[in-house]
């Protein structure tokens, strides 16, 4: 920057190197005051030949993190398997049916059987009653009241193996029915 003053005097020479050192300071305050310039770095990659990432194949294994090989517990002819391979399910989705009437029939018969053991055992527990009081008038021997005990006593086992058996059937029945143990999907369908 040059500065020229016509008059001749020594105040003015003084004046005008004041006037530009005062410039020059200013300007020195705004650069001291700018911000510096954000430095953003760049995240980036070498791609190598894309076509040979098509054609290549990599040797490996998938595996799942979970697995279960589903199937019935008991045996019986299909009626419904609303799933197929690929198909994704969720926890409690129903996988395949099977024909539940024999395994009702099961249990009807079971249950007939049951009522009949509880008349018999009613019956004999009457029996069991007369033949006590017919102990005390000395009218019955105690063999013949032993043997009434024993018969309530079968009675009572056979009503409980039949409840064991009622159970069973039931949990038969309910095996009739395939869901799936957690969220997934269908790898592989077994005929």
């Amino acid at each position: 920057m040059r500065v020229q003053f016509r008059s001749a005097g020594r105040p003015v020479v003084i004046l005008s190197a004041i006037l530009v050192a005062s410039m020059l300071s200013a300007c020195d305050q705004q650069t001291d005051d700018a911000p510096a310039p954000v430095v953003r770095p760049v995240i980036s990659m070498v791609i190598g030949d894309v076509e040979r990432m098509r054609t290549d194949s990599l040797p490996g294994r998938a595996k799942a993190v979970r697995e279960i090989n589903a199937g019935f517990e008991v045996p019986g002819r299909l009626i419904t398997r609303p799933v197929d391979v690929g198909s994704v399910v969720r926890q409690g989705d129903v996988l395949a049916t099977l024909d539940p009437a024999p395994f009702v029939a099961r249990i009807r018969a079971l249950e007939g059987e049951r009522t009949a053991l509880e008349a018999t055992l009613l019956n004999a527990q009457t029996e069991l009653g007369r033949r006590q009081k017919l102990l005390e008038s000395d009218f019955v021997s105690e063999a013949n009241v032993d043997n009434q005990i024993m018969l309530v006593r079968a009675a009572e086992a056979k009503i409980e193996a039949i409840d064991g058996a009622l159970d069973a059937a039931r949990v038969d029945l309910g095996y009739t029915t395939l869901e799936a143990p957690f969220d997934g999907t269908i790898s592989e369908v077994v005929r």
